[in-house]
């Protein structure tokens, strides 16, 4: 993908439904048999596509039937579908995926359903390589508790909770997740929680667990919000720009909005309104971001450290190694493409600003965050910029090059089909 410098115009930018609201709202509906809620709806984000087509196919499976699900670079589909799998009588699914995604954590969670539901009949075979197969008993006894570490990922907890509500739903028996050590972005199992209450299930939050204790039915799911990380990239370009972004439903809660908080600190303000959000303020320093609170806001964070009058600080940021890519090593390589320096102290990394900043040339390593944040940095900028694999985008954020171009940038159209 080829960026150019081109005269900025106030377009009204408009922001995705939530990925990770959406992967919850498909659980829930594949758990509760409701409808899927009408705006999940084409361009599917590749991860929401991936989870809602192992949903389908794990519901039309015919008994004995083994069936194949390719999760590709989604840590969120294989995650969320395992633990599915484990508690739908009789599935036999065949896992499959990325060589990066072979790497991530998986096997906490494996091991969590093992534990609590093989001596019941299920087993997990595979683990260092693919495929993960899942082989569930015909008729799945009731599991009191699940326990895992919470230390590698909130997904585990999450992943375990929705498999904890088709228990509650299928036996009408309480069942708790209980995790070991610091939760990791306990924001997203928050969100977790938030959804699993608005279906109608009785949540009871202890200090390190939760129970499901009932579930009374519900006429349908709230509607999915905006992506909150998809927000991180359009509040940098409509500050950029003067424009404006615009959503159906915004959300409430997610980790993500804490990017809020940081551009505040930095000197600028995010205004709303019923249905417009701009972004206004002239940036004066510096921000001190933790990346166990909102890992993925990070990226497009580093991009904005770039511009900024002052260094900027990440600590925590040892979780940002266990994503699509490893994300200290693709933030410092984003700031040095720019012209500026980054710095890596243990678990905290310091971002220098570039002065000037340079025409840029930025290897997406297939992660989208990456590239999105990328494109962000040459608007910021106001440079030129090549950026590989512009396609990985799509795992989360499909429209991203239309949004761009919005603003007047010039996106290379040959190279946006990609």
């Amino acid at each position: 993908m080829n960026l150019s410098k081109a005269p900025l115009k106030p377009a009204r930018l408009w922001a995705p439904v939530s990925k990770s609201d959406a992967v919850r709202a498909l659980l829930l509906s594949h758990v509760l048999e409701l409808p899927v809620p009408a705006e999940l709806s084409a361009p599917w984000a590749t991860d929401v596509k991936a989870v809602h087509d192992g949903l389908s196919a794990l519901r039309g499976a015919a008994a004995d039937e083994c069936i194949d699900l390719d999760c590709g670079d989604g840590a969120a589909p294989l995650r969320f579908l395992l633990a599915q799998a484990a508690v739908t009588p009789g599935a036999r699914v065949r896992f499959w995926g990325s060589a990066r995604l072979g790497e991530r954590p998986h096997s906490g969670l494996r091991e969590a359903l093992l534990c609590a539901t093989s001596a019941r009949g299920l087993r997990i075979n595979g683990g260092a390589g693919w495929p993960i197969e899942v082989f569930a008993p015909l008729a799945p006894a009731w599991v009191e508790r699940f326990e895992v570490a919470g230390t590698e990922t909130s997904q585990f907890v999450s992943a375990l909770l929705f498999a904890a509500a088709a228990q509650v739903r299928r036996h009408g028996q309480p069942c708790e997740v209980a995790w070991r050590g610091t939760l990791a972005s306990a924001g997203y199992a928050l969100l977790t929680l938030q959804w699993l209450e608005q279906a109608g299930f009785v949540v009871q939050r202890l200090a390190q667990s939760v129970r499901l204790c009932a579930w009374s039915p519900v006429a349908q799911l709230p509607k999915v919000p905006a992506d909150a990380s998809a927000l991180t990239y359009l509040w940098l370009l409509a500050w950029k720009s003067g424009g404006t972004v615009a959503a159906r439903a915004w959300p409430a809660q997610h980790p993500d909005l804490l990017m809020e908080t940081y551009l505040r600190e930095a000197g600028l303000s995010v205004l709303r309104s019923e249905n417009e959000m701009r972004v206004e303020g002239t940036a004066r320093k510096g921000f001190h971001a933790d990346a166990a609170q909102a890992p993925d806001a990070m990226l497009a964070l580093a991009a904005l450290a770039c511009v900024l009058p002052e260094p900027s600080e990440m600590k925590n940021t040892s979780i940002l190694r266990r994503k699509e890519s490893d994300r200290v090593e693709s933030i410092v390589s984003l700031v040095t493409a720019v012209g500026g320096r980054a710095e890596v102290q243990g678990e905290t990394l310091r971002i220098f600003p570039a002065t000037p900043p340079r025409a840029f040339r930025l290897d997406s390593r297939a992660d989208h965050r990456l590239a999105m944040s990328g494109a962000c940095l040459s608007v910021l900028a106001g440079v030129r910029a090549h950026i590989t694999e512009p396609h990985c985008v799509r795992k989360s954020f499909p429209g991203f090059w239309e949004q761009l171009a919005a603003t007047g940038w010039h996106v290379d159209a040959n190279r946006a089909k990609e």
